[in-house]
């Protein structure tokens, strides 16, 4: 792979991604206009491309047999299975849907031509990135959109900053505050959900005893 990058793919070292637009620059994704309509070089059909595969995944899981399955293996597995549904094949289709979701941004992220990419700075960290969006949108497909911008705000906001030499580990610690707030929101939500069920089911029992 090094060598395939330095030498077939035209990359100035072996540690990154060859320059698509010296490279290969009919692969770029065109623009559209959209280059010219928000001021910015790299602007191409990529966000419209990944505005509709999100909607089309909102459909899947909330409009579909197929993803109430997957919704019911991923909420109780046991339940599920016990319900008729093969766990099995769904955890796998799962798995296959996201490797194919996660490829589909990655191809996204390098013919947009933004110039090279460190295999081991940009491309690694770009997942750990898509848990964020995941987990601040409530693994909502509508929401990933919104909190996709929100982030990718913050990451460019932070590189911006750099230059009034600020450290690029500021942007990091904001969004992993963002992060953990997120979820310690979700979290206080399914313990008062599940103790305010708990005291109905209670309730409930007194009713029916004292009938």
């Amino acid at each position: 792979m090094p060598r395939m990058l330095d030498s077939d793919w035209g990359a100035s070292a072996s540690d990154r991604t060859a320059a698509l637009a010296n490279a290969n620059p009919g692969a770029i994704l065109p623009r559209l206009g959209l280059d010219r309509l928000f001021h910015y070089s790299y602007m191409n059909i990529g966000i419209i491309l990944a505005i509709v595969v999100s909607i089309v995944m909102w459909v899947i899981l909330k409009k579909t047999t197929f993803g109430y399955e997957l919704k019911a293996c991923g909420n109780n597995r046991d339940a599920a299975m016990y319900a008729g549904i093969s766990a099995k094949k769904n955890v796998v289709l799962s798995m296959v849907i996201s490797g194919a979701l996660a490829g589909f941004g990655g191809g996204l992220f390098y013919l947009a031509g933004g110039g090279q990419y460190t295999l081991l700075q940009a491309i690694e960290t770009a997942g750990f990135d898509g848990i964020s969006v995941a987990l601040l949108a409530n693994c909502n497909p509508i929401g990933c959109i919104f909190s996709a911008m929100f982030l990718s705000y913050l990451r460019l906001g932070g590189n911006a900053m750099q230059s009034q030499g600020y450290a690029t580990e500021a942007t990091d610690i904001v969004i992993s505050v963002i992060v953990y707030l997120a979820a310690f929101a979700l979290l206080i939500r399914m313990f008062l959900s599940g103790k305010l069920g708990r005291r109905r089911n209670k309730n409930e029992k007194k009713e029916a005893a004292a009938k």
